[in-house]
């Protein structure tokens, strides 16, 4: 993969990029229903995970040298990739390129 002397991907390498999450995205959108309660059952479990974090801290402001705020902080990014990657299934796609089913 060649780049650019500043880092930056090549337009034929973003082309490429743009056209796989694309692609994915469609691939994924094809099962709406179980996608959305995916995501849904994300969101619950990162509640939850926020409940449990909560219960955990109780009236103390740190536990292990982290804060409550970045406690919380850190279970939104976790869900968030979680659902990212459940939108995009990246393992999916890279699994079919590998089988060939995508050339």
């Amino acid at each position: 993969m060649s780049h650019y002397a500043g880092g930056l991907l090549q337009p034929s390498e973003l082309r490429l990029s743009w056209e796989l999450t694309k692609r994915s995205f469609q691939r994924q959108m094809t099962y709406r229903a179980a996608t959305l309660a995916g995501l849904a059952t994300n969101f619950f479990f990162g509640l939850l995970r926020v409940a449990v974090m909560m219960a955990l801290y109780g009236t103390r402001t740190e536990v292990a040298g982290i804060d409550l705020q970045a406690a919380i902080t850190y279970t939104g990014l976790a869900q968030a990739v979680i659902a990212y990657l459940s939108i995009f299934g990246w393992y999916d796609l890279m699994r079919s390129v590998n089988s060939g089913e995508v050339a």
